[in-house]
């Protein structure tokens, strides 16, 4: 369960873990890393925060909290966000390999400063 801060996000997805993602109303970006884990890369699942008639709910009962870390430990939504989010830490993790993305940056910086500027 994660209240979706950025690091939050990033720790969790480099190292495979799908997300419950509940963040704090009105605080900083939580709310869009929430939708962008969930809806962008479909490794989470979120903890609903408005109620049928689309109000918000200031309390989130355990009920709810239950319900939503059963699906995301054995549901089917659960298991196709935890698939998602392995994919997902398979390639951060491919990323700062030899060869990977994070190291052809480096070179590209490198190279970058060592021309001469226009």
């Amino acid at each position: 369960m994660s209240h979706c801060g950025w690091n939050s996000v990033l720790e969790s997805l480099a190292m495979g873990v799908p997300l419950l993602t509940w963040p704090m109303l009105g605080i900083s970006e939580q709310a869009l890393n929430a939708k962008f884990v969930v809806m962008g890369l479909g490794a989470g699942l979120m903890v609903p925060q408005r109620g049928v008639g689309g109000e918000k709910i200031l309390t989130v009962n355990r009920g709810v909290i239950c319900e939503r870390v059963k699906e995301l430990m054995g549901g089917q939504k659960g298991r196709k966000v935890k698939e998602r989010a392995q994919e997902l830490g398979k390639m951060a993790r491919h990323a700062v390999e030899k060869g990977g993305s994070c190291k052809k940056l480096d070179e590209l910086i490198e190279r970058l400063s060592r021309s001469k500027p226009l």
